[in-house]
Formats: structure tokens, sequence, C-alpha cells
């Protein structure tokens, strides 16, 4: 019902805007952080393995250059990349969105909260483990993934949530590029119903494809207060 009346169909003459979900070298992958204060050099403790030496350090330097580039080549589309956290100076991420230096009038950085209203007016999401993707389908919004580099590599896969067929993967940086242009500047009407791929991948996942699991929820605490219970010693609990 919601995606009938404000989430899929016709774009109609906004402005064209992508959401890229930014993400770090270590997203999903194994780590144990402690506590500042806990003595542990870096902040992680060792995982052993070759764990430890894992990361997305060329998914992470190409994906967020080509969502630099994508804004660089198409003034016409804003672009709007979503980071989580304190985005501080000298970060890995403030560095290699060269954060420092002028961005591009159409390119915006957003740092924390609710990603709701930004997916809601994108045209389409990009971005790899994090549950925004999964809001994007259930919004009735082309999602599209990269996979290349490390995405590729047989040691990452288990550190991939498989979307299966409900995404559009990019095999490139060229590639995330075009496919996001693309679907930026389409402005054909879009289905208000989500495909059996998309649902199939939402109740994998989240348990939600029909939207009614708040419903669930509460219909199965509402039967918890209301059913008698035992105390420890076998005795009924009168209410």
């Amino acid at each position: 019902e919601w995606r009938k009346t404000k989430g899929a169909g016709p774009e109609g003459t906004r402005q064209s805007q992508v959401l890229f979900f930014a993400f770090e070298p270590g997203t999903g992958l194994p780590s144990i952080p402690r506590k500042p204060r806990s003595g542990v050099p870096g902040g992680y403790e060792r995982i052993g393995d070759g764990l430890d030496e894992l990361e997305w350090t060329d998914l992470f330097r190409e994906c967020h250059h080509a969502a630099r580039r994508l804004a660089s080549e198409n003034p016409d589309i804003k672009v709007v990349i979503k980071a989580k956290g304190n985005l501080s100076k000298g970060s890995r991420l403030y560095e290699i969105l060269g954060m420092g230096k002028k961005l591009p009038p159409n390119l915006k950085i957003a740092v924390g909260g609710d990603p709701f209203e930004m997916i809601v007016h994108s045209n389409v999401v990009c971005g790899m483990n994090t549950t925004g993707l999964f809001e994007a389908l259930a919004a009735g919004k082309p999602v599209v993934v990269p996979k290349f580099s490390e995405a590729l590599d047989s040691r990452m896969q288990a550190y991939l949530v498989d979307m299966e067929d409900s995404v559009l993967y990019a095999s490139s940086p060229d590639d995330l590029v075009a496919k996001l242009k693309a679907y930026a500047k389409e402005r054909c009407s879009r289905s208000t119903e989500l495909s059996e791929g998309t649902k199939k991948i939402l109740q994998k996942w989240t348990g939600n494809a029909d939207g009614l699991s708040g419903l669930r929820v509460r219909e199965a605490l509402l039967k918890e207060i209301e059913t008698p219970h035992r105390s420890f010693l076998g005795r009924e609990n009168k209410k």
C-alpha cells in the first residue's frame, strides 16, 4: 500500500538522485573490537588464521572514487553518500572521498541518521553489506551492488550478503558509474509490486516481505502477556 502512494511509480520532474551507502575496508569482516582503555593495540584483538589481514582495499577505493566521478561527470545528478558514525578528518573514508578538497556541488555527504527519506527520494541505491539495501528493495527502488575486486575473491564470499537476483551487479568501476547514471536518468514508471525475487530475498533476510512483521510481533507479545504462566515452583501465576 505504501509503495502505491509514495514509493515506486513515475519519478516525476524532481532532480535525479543516487544514494550511495559508504562502507569501510573492514565492513562485514571478522573483528573483535575492544574498549579504548583495554590496552589492546589498535583497539582490535587479533583473531589469527589470516582473518586479520582481510580487507576490501581495492573495492573500497574504486567504489568511492566511482561515486565521486559520477557526480563530477554528471552535474544534473545529485549524488548522496551516506556514511555511518563520525566522518573525522584523517579517516580513510574522509581521505578517499577527497573531503579536504573542493567537492562537486552536486555531491552531498550525509553522516548518521535514518536513511529512509534519502531512499524514498532517490532513483537508485548502491552499497554493500548494509541493511539500507533491503530498505531500498522494500521501497521498490533499483539496487546496484559492486561485484569486482575483492568481491570476486573466493576467501571473501562468506562475508558478502548474497542478495541473489533481487539486485543488479556492477562488474567494474566503469560499469558501476554507467548503471547508476542510467537508472538515475530513467524516467519511466516503476511497478508498485515487488518481484518474486525481491519478496524472496526480503523474506530470507528480514522476514517482512509482506510488511506485517510489526503486527506479528504485537500479536506474539499480546499472546505472551495474556497466557497464564507457571512459576519456577510449578504454581500458576494468577493475573
